[in-house]
C-alpha cells in the first residue's frame, strides 16, 4: 500500500511539474519549502534533495562494502523489477530526473521518472551509506525516504583541454566527479589559439602542426617577452575520434552529454598554423605557447575559410551526437578584418561597413549549415553583437547582462559568468594558493549564486536553462592543480542547480544564507574521505575537510 502511494505521489509530482513546464514557470520558483526531517539525517547529502524524511523503522544491509556496491549495482540495472518501476520518459526532462528512494527493514525501493532517475538515486544512496562510517560498518541505518528532483536541466562543468592538454582518462575522472554530484553536461573546449585537440582525418594539418607548440608560458602575462619564464619543451596532444567516440559512450553510462566548442571566428590561431590562407595575411605564424587575445583570426571574406570549418563541422556532427554543438564567438578582434580587402568587399555586400555585422553574418552562416544538419548553436555573449543569429543559444560570461538581453529576446540561455563560476580564478588569499589567471570566487561566493537573476521577468526567466562551472588551464600546469581549482566548488554549484532555492518562503520564514552554507558545510564535510581515498588535491577553504589536504606539485607561488 505504502509502494502504491508513494507512486501514486511521484505520478503527482511529474504532473506538477509538466504543468509547469507548459506554463514556462520553472521548478526554481517553486514557492513551498520541503522538509529535511531532523538535523543529522541529510548527513553528507550533497546536492541537497527537495525531501528526506525519517520513516519508521531501521535499514540494515551488507557490511562489506565490494558485496554492497555489486549489489547496488544489480538494483540500479534492474529491469522490470517489483522494486524499480518505469514511469516512462514522455514527460518533461525534470520528470525524467525525479526519483523516490525508501530505504527501510523491507530493503531498498526506487521509482524513477526515467534512467537518469535511478541513475541519481543511486548517488544519493551512495552518498548516505557513505556518510558514516560507524554506521557503515554495522550495517545499520535510520529507515528514511527522499523525494527528489532537479531545479534546472542544464548542468554544466566545463574543461579546457587546449591550453594544457588532458588525457583521456584524465577526463573520465572529470566526468566522474560530475556524476558523483549530478552534473548533465561537459563543456568540452576543444580550439583555441595555443592547440587544437580533435583529430579530423580531411585535415592532418590539425593534428601534425596545430595540435603542438613549442614552448609554455610559465607565470604572470607581463612576463610574455622573458624568455627565461618559458618551459622550453613540445607541449600538446589530440583525441582521435575513437577517443571522442568511448569518452561520449562513458559520458551517457553517467547520464552526461557533452557538448564540443569548436571556436570561431577568434581564437583561432592554432589552425591558422597549419592552414595560413584562412588568415587575412596569410603569414605564417607558429602555435603560440602564451595567453592572451590574438589578432590574427579567420578571414571572413575567404571562402575557403567556411569549406574548412564545414569539413571540422561534418566530422563533429559524426563524433558527438548531442543535438549542440558551442561555437565560441567570442573575443574576436576586427582589426585584421577592417584592413583586409576580401572582408571589406563581403561587407559591402552585406551593406554594412560594421564588423561586428560581419561577425554576426559569419556566425549565423554556421548556424544555418549546422541547423541543416540538425544540430543547435550556443555561443559566448559576444554573439549578441551585430545582432544576435536566429536560433542560437547564449552563454552569458561577462556578468549577467548578455544572458538576461538574449533571454528577454526568446533565445536560450546558460548562466557561467566570470563571478563565481570561474573556477580557475583564486578561492583564497592569493598569497598562500598556486598562480592563477586572478580573480577571486570563494567557496561560499559559488554557494551563494543564483542562475536566476532577481531583476528578470518571469516570461524571459523560462529561458534560463541553467548554469555551469568554467575551468581554463592557462595556468593549471598539471591535473592536480584542476582538481584543487575544481573541488570542493564543484559541490557547491553543484546544489546551487539541483537542489530549489531554500529561503523560498510560502508562509514560512525564510532560512537565512548564514544558516543554509553552514549546513552545507557540515553536509560537505564526509565528501573529503572519498576525496582523499582517492589522492585529490582538493582545496581546504572555506570547510573543514576531515583530512589535511595533499600539497599542490610545483605551486608556483603568487
Amino acid at each position: 500500500m505504502a509502494m502504491h502511494t508513494n507512486l501514486q505521489w511521484l505520478r503527482g509530482i511529474g504532473a506538477l511539474m509538466l504543468m509547469l513546464w507548459m506554463s514556462g514557470t520553472t521548478l526554481g520558483q517553486i514557492p513551498a519549502d520541503r522538509e529535511q526531517g531532523p538535523p543529522g539525517i541529510n548527513e553528507g547529502l550533497v546536492p541537497l534533495p527537495v525531501e528526506v524524511l525519517p520513516i519508521a523503522g531501521e535499514f540494515r544491509w551488507e557490511k562489506n562494502r565490494g558485496r554492497r556496491e555489486a549489489e547496488m549495482n544489480s538494483l540500479l540495472n534492474a529491469k522490470d523489477s517489483s522494486d524499480l518501476v518505469a514511469l516512462g520518459l514522455s514527460a518533461p526532462w525534470q520528470w525524467r530526473e525525479a526519483y523516490i528512494l525508501v530505504m527501510d527493514a523491507r530493503g531498498i525501493r526506487i521509482r524513477a521518472g526515467g534512467n537518469a532517475g535511478k541513475f541519481y538515486a543511486n548517488r544519493t544512496l551512495q552518498q548516505i551509506l557513505d556518510a558514516d562510517s560507524i554506521r557503515s560498518a554495522q550495517g545499520i541505518w535510520p529507515a528514511l525516504q527522499v523525494m527528489d528532483f532537479p531545479r534546472f536541466g542544464w548542468r554544466g562543468m566545463h574543461l579546457d583541454v587546449v591550453r594544457h592538454f588532458w588525457n583521456v582518462n584524465q577526463v573520465r575522472s572529470y566526468l566522474q566527479w560530475m556524476a558523483r554530484y549530478k552534473f548533465n553536461v561537459l563543456h568540452l573546449h576543444l580550439t583555441d589559439d595555443q592547440g587544437w585537440r580533435l583529430e579530423v582525418p580531411a585535415l592532418s594539418g590539425l593534428t601534425s602542426v596545430s595540435a603542438w607548440r613549442s614552448a609554455t608560458l610559465m607565470g604572470r602575462p607581463d612576463a610574455v617577452n622573458d624568455s627565461l619564464r618559458y618551459r622550453k619543451e613540445i607541449h600538446g596532444g589530440y583525441y582521435r575520434s575513437q577517443d571522442i567516440r568511448d569518452l561520449v559512450q562513458y559520458a551517457d553510462s553517467l547520464h552526461i552529454r557533452i557538448v564540443p566548442e569548436i571556436e570561431m571566428p577568434g581564437h583561432a590561431r592554432a589552425a591558422l598554423a597549419a592552414y595560413p590562407n584562412l588568415s587575412c595575411r596569410g603569414d605564417s605564424l607558429p602555435v603560440p605557447g602564451y595567453w592572451g587575445v590574438f589578432d590574427d583570426v579567420f578571414c571572413a571574406g575567404n571562402e575557403a575559410t567556411f569549406d574548412f570549418l564545414k569539413k571540422v563541422l561534418d566530422h563533429v556532427c559524426t563524433l558527438f551526437p548531442d543535438s549542440m554543438i558551442h561555437l565560441g564567438g567570442d573575443e574576436c578582434p576586427k582589426a585584421r578584418w577592417e584592413q583586409c580587402s576580401r572582408c571589406r568587399e563581403r561587407m559591402r555586400s552585406l551593406k554594412t561597413e560594421d564588423p561586428h555585422m560581419l561577425q554576426s553574418w559569419f556566425m549565423s552562416r554556421m548556424i544555418r549549415y549546422l541547423g541543416s544538419k540538425g544540430k543547435s548553436v550556443i555561443g559566448w555573449d559576444e554573439i549578441l553583437e551585430g545582432g544576435l543569429p536566429e536560433g542560437a543559444a547564449v552563454m552569458s560570461w561577462r556578468g549577467t547582462d548578455g544572458g538576461k538581453a538574449a533571454s528577454r529576446a526568446g533565445h536560450a540561455v546558460v548562466m557561467s559568468p566570470g563571478q563565481p563560476c570561474y573556477f580557475d580564478h583564486y578561492q583564497h588569499d592569493p598569497k598562500l594558493e598556486p598562480i592563477a589567471i586572478g580573480g577571486m570566487n570563494r567557496l561560499e561566493d559559488v554557494y551563494a549564486y543564483d542562475p536566476l537573476p532577481a531583476d528578470l521577468e518571469p516570461e524571459a526567466a523560462r529561458w534560463i536553462l541553467g548554469a555551469q562551472g568554467n575551468v581554463w588551464s592557462e595556468y593549471l600546469y598539471s591535473w592536480d592543480k584542476v582538481e584543487y581549482r575544481v573541488l570542493p566548488r564543484m559541490c557547491a554549484l553543484s546544489e546551487v542547480l539541483w537542489s530549489r532555492p531554500r529561503n523560498v518562503a510560502d508562509g514560512n520564514p525564510k532560512i537565512p544564507f548564514s544558516q543554509q552554507f553552514a549546513d552545507f558545510q557540515r553536509r560537505l564535510r564526509p565528501h573529503s574521505k572519498w576525496m582523499h581515498e582517492d589522492g585529490l588535491h582538493y582545496a581546504p577553504f572555506g570547510w573543514q575537510p576531515l583530512h589535511s589536504p595533499l600539497p599542490v606539485s610545483d605551486p608556483e607561488f603568487h
